[in-house]
């Protein structure tokens, strides 16, 4: 400990600052060093990120705009990885869901004809609608739950991206 307050001690306002730019790579006891030493000799510490090591989350835009063609998912805060896979998958996903509760429930109603092809018709067409205009946004939502591990991603994402088209489903068909 003595040796850091010794070598701040020597150095340039200069050094110090550039020290003190990378100050999340330095311990907390090196931090507490150098902001007392930059203090010392009434050098500003406002601008140095002192506390956590990450920085703090943005507070969430309401979009203004509603639809992909509006540019809604310019406005929606983006994850720092891409999800079109796993909107893709959340897409084929809610195909065959819809495709069994159809094909399950006509049968139950008229037995002994095979209505997977109704099933999966309807499965199509709901699902197109569903994220017809809203693919992106969709996409932009989901990205803020990708960790940047395609493993680990590809178990969760789609389902929060499953979740969220069937939200703004349900909110695109309130507007109807």
């Amino acid at each position: 400990m003595a040796s850091l307050v010794e070598r701040y001690a020597e150095m340039s306002e200069t050094e110090l600052r550039q020290v003190a730019d990378n100050v999340k790579d330095l311990t907390p006891e090196a931090r507490k060093i150098l902001r007392a030493e930059m203090l010392r000799r009434h050098i500003s510490v406002k601008q140095f990120n002192w506390g956590a090591h990450r920085p703090r989350p943005k507070p969430r835009r309401i979009p203004t705009v509603i639809g992909d063609s509006a540019g809604e998912y310019r406005e929606m805060d983006h994850g720092g990885y891409h999800a079109w896979i796993h909107v893709a998958v959340a897409f084929v996903l809610q195909v065959v869901l819809l495709a069994i509760i159809v094909t399950k429930g006509l049968d139950a109603i008229f037995p002994g004809i095979s209505w997977v092809g109704v099933g999966i018709g309807f499965g199509l067409l709901a699902t197109i609608w569903i994220y017809w205009d809203r693919w992106r946004c969709i996409e932009a939502y989901a990205s803020e739950w990708c960790t940047g591990i395609l493993n680990l991603s590809i178990l969760a994402v789609p389902l929060v991206a499953l979740c969220y088209a069937n939200y703004r489903g349900f909110r695109k068909l309130r507007r109807l």
